[in-house]
């Protein structure tokens, strides 16, 4: 008796995607993110996860550098222009508003530092 000859199934087409929408953060190094694409959030309310830090659009806090978006945290006694004081600084951005997808492929290339009190959000 002949055993019949394995098959090798043929591999599914790759799926195709149509970019719409990126952002490789090439504006000048110091710059703020394009507000086209980003809205930066400013305020220390606590925005209902009760957060220690102020959020600021401060280049300190958010910029672009060297092809990359830069938010960076600081230590720092800071009291903003609704007389909210807090002891840290960060940045929120979002792009609410300016751009919206329900399906589709995300991708991002993420740096996350590691620490007590982070919450980094994608």
């Amino acid at each position: 008796m002949q055993t019949p000859a394995l098959r090798t199934p043929s591999p599914s087409p790759a799926p195709t995607y149509q970019l719409v929408w990126s952002d490789e953060f090439n504006g000048a190094d110091g710059s703020a993110p394009d507000p086209t694409k980003w809205a930066i959030q400013t305020g220390g309310g606590g925005w209902g996860n009760h957060e220690l830090e102020y959020y600021t659009p401060r280049a300190q806090n958010v910029q672009v550098k060297s092809g990359n978006l830069v938010i960076t945290a600081l230590k720092e006694n800071y009291t903003g222009a609704d007389g909210v004081s807090r002891n840290y600084t960060s940045a929120r951005i979002r792009t609410k508003g300016l751009f919206s997808q329900q399906y589709g492929k995300f991708e991002a290339r993420i740096k996350v530092p590691k620490g007590q009190g982070m919450w980094p959000a994608f």
